[in-house]
Formats: C-alpha cells, sequence, structure tokens
C-alpha cells in the first residue's frame, strides 16, 4: 500500500513538472502559417491551460502595448487575434508587455519575435519589433515592461506599411478572438473586414474608426513596470534524500530578494533552505 502511494505521489510530481516546463518551452513556426500583416500561427499548442484552470479563465488585465501618456494609432482586428498599434511621428516607438508573464519565443526560418505567457492559459505576441530585448527569454517580466521597438521587421514573414506592433492574443494555444477585447480601458469593435472596426472609450463613445488602415489614436495609462512578489518553477530535485523528486520553487520578493521553497510529498511541506538566498 505505501509503495502504490508513493509510485502514485511520484506521477503527480512528474506531472506538476510536466506543466511547468510547458511554460517555458520555445516554438517553431512554419513558413505556411503566416498571415497577410504578421505570422499567423496559433502559437505554441502545447500551452495548454495548467491543471485546474479551466477554458474560461478570466482574462489578464490587459493594458496597451505603449508607455504611458504615449498617443498611438490603433488597428481593427485581423487575422482573428492581432492588433496593430503604432506610434505618431511625435512619440517614442516602445512597446511593453500588456500583462504580467513569463517571456517566450516564437521562432521561424527568418528569425523569432517575442511572446508573454500569462495566467490562466493566456499568452500575447509582439511582432515586427526592433531592438527585442531577447536577455528577457525565460524571466517574468510585470506589465509595461520593455520588449523592443515598433518597426517593420519581418523575420517571420508576412508585410508592413508603417511602424507599429502587431499584437496576438492566444488562450489555451488557440487564437482569441478580439473582437470585444477591452484593452487599456478601451474596446475593440471589429466590423465585417479586417482592419475594418472602432474603438470605444469607458464612457461608450467611439474615439477611433477604422477603414482598412490603423488611426489615431488612444492614449496609454500603462505603468512603468515595478517588481513583485512572485514564485517561479526552478527544478525537480531530490532535496531530502527519499529517492524521489521533490518540485523546487524560487519566490522573488519585491526587494528583490529570492529564497528557495521545497514542496514535498502530498502535503505540501515547506522548508526553507539556508543557504540558497540570493541577489535576483
Amino acid at each position: 500500500m505505501i509503495a502504490s502511494a508513493r509510485e502514485g505521489l511520484s506521477l503527480v510530481r512528474v506531472s506538476l513538472v510536466s506543466v511547468f516546463l510547458v511554460s517555458a518551452a520555445l516554438t517553431s513556426v512554419p513558413g505556411s502559417a503566416f498571415g497577410s500583416d504578421g505570422p499567423d500561427a496559433a502559437g505554441p499548442s502545447s500551452f495548454a491551460a495548467p491543471l485546474g484552470v479551466s477554458q474560461e479563465s478570466a482574462q489578464p488585465d490587459w493594458q496597451l502595448p505603449f508607455e504611458a501618456g504615449q498617443s498611438w494609432k490603433a488597428g481593427s482586428r485581423h487575422n482573428t487575434n492581432a492588433l496593430d498599434f503604432g506610434p505618431t511621428a511625435s512619440g517614442n516607438k516602445r512597446v511593453v508587455a500588456v500583462a504580467p508573464g513569463t517571456v517566450g519565443e516564437i521562432r521561424c526560418d527568418g528569425g523569432s519575435y517575442l511572446t508573454v505567457a500569462h495566467s490562466g492559459g493566456w499568452k500575447s505576441g509582439y511582432y515586427h519589433l526592433t531592438n527585442t530585448q531577447t536577455e528577457l527569454i525565460g524571466k517574468w517580466v510585470e506589465a509595461g515592461t520593455y520588449l523592443g521597438d515598433a518597426a517593420q521587421t519581418l523575420p517571420c514573414g508576412g508585410t508592413s506599411t508603417f511602424d507599429h506592433v502587431h499584437l496576438t492574443i492566444w488562450q489555451n494555444g488557440q487564437k482569441y478572438n478580439v473582437d470585444g477585447l477591452t484593452i487599456g480601458g478601451f474596446t475593440q469593435h471589429a466590423g465585417s473586414a479586417a482592419y475594418h472596426g472602432t474603438w470605444t472609450n469607458s464612457r461608450g463613445r467611439t474615439v477611433v474608426t477604422n477603414t482598412g488602415n490603423a488611426a489615431c489614436c488612444l492614449t496609454s495609462t500603462t505603468s512603468p513596470a515595478v517588481p513583485s512578489d512572485r514564485s517561479e518553477f526552478v527544478e525537480a530535485a531530490d532535496v531530502n534524500g527519499d529517492g524521489l523528486d521533490d518540485v523546487v520553487l524560487r519566490y522573488f520578493w519585491a526587494n528583490r530578494t529570492s529564497v528557495i521553497r521545497v514542496v514535498l510529498g502530498q502535503e505540501y511541506e515547506d522548508r526553507w533552505m539556508e543557504g540558497f538566498n540570493a541577489e535576483g
């Protein structure tokens, strides 16, 4: 009986480890998946909802992908899950994360572009960028974290007629229809054709009308990124010497100090490990 229970716990640990490893996976996109404006891939099919998370997981608090106080042109829905945002002549070109999460990368024949995996199986993609902050891959970022500059790069195919970020949204590895999406206090209302539609503000007033192109303007309130308390999976290791892998998490506090917490068995016994404190 004890041996069977231990085998069961081992399987549970393996399942937990698999879930965490999926969130850090990289994805290759075939060239045939390219859309007309940006890559038309659904993203990693392995980005399924974590155990216990339903298909109807609440959306993140989406913020606009450019800095607070900036006013950018906005485009309407295309490729089902995509929206375009581009700076005006007087604005900066800095593209930022639309919600907290772990930075990833989608690779293709011509290069790659960044994604951010959010809670509940949600994911956002950022295409056409230059100065891409690839050093962030695998790291947790807050909404408002700088990811690169709006441009017209085409590492994974598509086309571009102006400097912008081609923002894509996925849920559980599937394209999410952005008609009705609220982001940064503005709501997208898709028209009957791609790149056609309107944007309304929180009072329901139409502030941008699209007839095939991005139009001026939405003003961002996206706050600069600040550190927050969080945790992330580190590895599976036999910490207590019982011959079974234990789930190891690193906790990050707002002062950027990290510690190691070990989760042992089904009872989730906590143990703070001396000697593992380090500056994160």
